[in-house]
């Protein structure tokens, strides 16, 4: 059985964050840093009731592409220090940490 396609329309983002809205998996930057704060896992993981559900990887892997790509376009909502540090494999970007499946539920 395959997994749903994760899409860009599904996110909603905001300068306070970015949720995935079929999961509530989200990623709240800490005042001030782009890419440090709270991340909910919401019902990432969790077995659909009808079926397939969303791999948690390409929710997370969307995710960080879409929030990258905001703060990069919005320098004046994030520090201009956080900028330096805006391709996905900077040093000091925390997000999202790694999502542990056991059996059918996230951790």
């Amino acid at each position: 059985m395959g997994n749903i396609l994760v899409k860009r329309d599904q996110f909603n983002i905001t300068p306070h964050g970015i949720v995935h809205k079929p999961t509530d998996a989200s990623f709240t930057p800490y005042p001030g840093e782009a890419y440090r704060g709270i991340t909910r896992i919401g019902q990432l993981g969790n077995r659909h009731p009808n079926g397939p559900g969303f791999k948690p990887d390409d929710v997370q892997q969307m995710m960080r592409q879409l929030w990258t790509e905001y703060v990069v376009s919005n320098p004046k909502l994030f520090n201009a220090t956080e900028l330096g540090g805006a391709d996905s494999g900077a040093a000091g970007f925390d997000w999202p940490p790694e999502i542990q499946i056991d059996g059918d539920q996230a951790r």
